[in-house]
């Protein structure tokens, strides 16, 4: 399921599917780190598109994230308005803290560009940066992924 799917629009608009992903997510960091699996000092997140429009509200609620990856998701566009995911970005992204990079599609036929650069302002991180890749919403380059995995690396 895609940004871009009418199924993703119901999925984002029951109540409080959000919260609960974050909350699942938060129960699955403390389960690993009692079972020793994690170090929860050492937690980064990667989430892009939906990763993203999720993400963006569970690390602005989870300050054992150290860094995160996010991007390829907007205030407004295609995504946005079937998502109506406005309210929680609007909400959390100033509140996102840990040190962010920020990858965005130049092309990106479901958030547009505008949008893009508008969620990136409103992350509250000090420590933030933008890269932008060529290409739609989908279109992905070693480059791109190499970039994330360095940025996250610096902090682990």
């Amino acid at each position: 399921m895609s940004a871009g799917d009418d199924a993703y629009a119901v999925l984002w608009r029951q109540d409080g599917v959000v919260e609960e992903t974050v909350e699942d997510w938060r129960a699955t960091l403390d389960m690993l780190g009692q079972l020793g699996e994690v170090d929860s000092a050492l937690i980064g997140y990667w989430g892009l598109s939906q990763g993203a429009l999720f993400g963006i509200p569970y690390v602005a609620s989870d300050d054992r994230i150290v860094a995160a990856v996010l991007g390829r998701a907007g205030m407004t566009g295609r995504g946005a308005e079937l998502c109506a995911s406005e309210p929680y970005l609007t909400q959390y992204a100033p509140s996102v803290e840990a040190p962010v990079l920020f990858a965005m599609q130049w092309d990106d036929e479901l958030f547009d560009r505008a949008g893009q650069f508008d969620l990136f302002d409103r992350i509250g991180s000090d420590d933030k940066r933008l890269h932008a890749y060529p290409g739609a919403h989908a279109d992905s380059s070693p480059e791109a992924l190499e970039v994330q995995a360095e940025f996250l690396g610096r902090y682990f």
